[in-house]
């Protein structure tokens, strides 16, 4: 069949393009909608926008650290707090492991309560060792009767 090639284009009024300026027509179009959108949300270039992102993550790092900070100072005040409340004193606030006020008022009333316990069992021991002779008390009976020894001998 002559007039019937299935190569050429059945109207010779329809334009063809080649890959190259396809390409060229999507790459300007990106660049065209890319720099309205970037304009309107206020960016000169995309290096802009991404100098505003890398800024911003740099923020919010450092946000989330003085975050971070402000949770454990107000943690290690509450601790503070609970220690002063139940008599536990300044040296014990590191004992004091919890992270929420009830877990750390639940330990204060514990520690407290141990600490009184030991302390009446110290008094116990002591008020004891009062009534029995000390190391010293015997030395000295030791040598007084080893003296009366000698001047019975004399």
């Amino acid at each position: 069949m002559p007039g019937n090639n299935e190569n050429q284009p059945n109207d010779l009024n329809e334009k063809t393009f080649t890959q190259e300026q396809v390409n060229s027509y999507v790459k300007s179009a990106k660049e065209e909608v890319s720099t309205k959108l970037l304009s309107e949300l206020g960016f000169k270039d995309i290096d802009d926008a991404k100098d505003f992102i890398a800024g911003s993550s740099k923020k919010d790092e450092k946000l989330t650290t003085v975050q971070s900070e402000l949770e454990a100072f107000k943690l290690k005040d509450l601790k503070i707090m609970k220690a002063i409340e139940h008599g536990l004193g300044i040296d014990n606030i590191d004992m004091l492991s919890g992270s929420d006020e009830e877990s750390i008022e639940q330990q204060a009333k514990r520690l407290s309560t141990f600490i009184e316990k030991n302390n009446s069992q110290s008094e116990k021991v002591n008020n004891s060792e009062n009534k029995t002779k000390t190391k010293d008390d015997f030395g000295d009976a030791l040598m007084n009767a080893f003296k009366e020894d000698n001047n019975v001998k004399k």
